[in-house]
């Protein structure tokens, strides 16, 4: 069972759950400590390949949530066409002159 970084844990959590600007006030806490250990030479290429990982499980997570709400758009979108508050649609052509 893999462990649970407390660093990047609750970036997860957010991320997860469509927090989204809690994510990114976490993200941007995590950046200065990244910063704050390279300045110190005490960042690892361990680090670096969570850190990576961590990046690219964000961007795919976000994706995901990004087409879960357009295809719900999408669905409202159909249901307001066809449900029974439905307008016709305007008509094309004029019939007078």
């Amino acid at each position: 069972m893999p462990t649970v970084d407390p660093r990047t844990e609750p970036i997860r959590r957010a991320v997860g759950s469509g927090e989204f600007r809690k994510a990114l006030a976490l993200w941007q806490e995590h950046a200065r400590h990244l910063r704050q250990e390279i300045r110190n030479g005490t960042f690892t290429k361990e680090q670096l390949a969570e850190t990576r990982e961590l990046v690219e499980w964000c961007r795919v997570t976000g994706l995901c949530a990004r087409s879960h709400a357009q295809a719900r758009l999408n669905q409202i979108a159909a249901a307001r066409r066809y449900g029974p508050h439905a307008r016709p649609p305007a008509p094309r052509f004029s019939t007078s002159a």
